[in-house]
């Protein structure tokens, strides 16, 4: 048994307190993960350090070595703050994820109007659709109140959210 567990954790050979996968002085929200089918870890979040609320991501191997640059990757640097991303690996050493977008041009302090996008980060760390903005999933402003993503075992990825919506 003491073998066993020995075994287990030699499989991971980090630091004792672990390695940062983002620093800076900058305020960091929602933070999401999952293991790619190769066993590295890709982790996304959103922080400040541009000013707004931007979306992040990095990915790292079974060593701890960062394999998207040091900051990782921007995967939404658009007007408005972009919150709460949800992550699932594309079975390809890639990932996609979603998010709130809370529209620069459409807030109101007390009623903002929030939509849901979505990326494909590649493998490379590099963005699939769209550029820095991702594509719109929820096309009516309102309140998608949540999101949820999941692997369709072949590649790709469903998404749901909650829209509260008056019509």
């Amino acid at each position: 048994l003491l073998f066993f567990i020995s075994f287990l954790f030699s499989q991971f050979d980090w630091q004792d307190n672990g390695i940062a996968i983002r620093q800076g002085v900058h305020i960091e929200w929602q933070r999401t993960a999952d293991i790619d089918q190769d066993g590295n870890f890709i982790f996304g979040w959103s922080d400040t350090r541009q000013g707004n609320r931007n979306i992040y991501v990095q990915k790292t191997n079974n060593s701890g070595e960062k394999l998207w640059g040091e900051n990782g990757t921007i995967v939404a640097q658009t007007n408005g703050r972009q919150e709460d991303p949800i992550l699932v690996s594309d079975d390809n050493g890639g990932a996609y994820i979603v998010w709130k977008n809370i529209n620069a041009s459409h807030y109101e302090q007390y009623n903002p109007d929030y939509e849901i996008y979505a990326q494909h980060i590649l493998s490379d760390g590099s963005l699939g659709w769209d550029g820095d903005q991702g594509i719109q999933l929820s096309s009516t402003l309102g309140e998608p109140t949540w999101s949820e993503i999941c692997s369709d075992g072949q590649g790709g990825a469903y998404v749901i959210w909650k829209d509260l919506t008056v019509s």
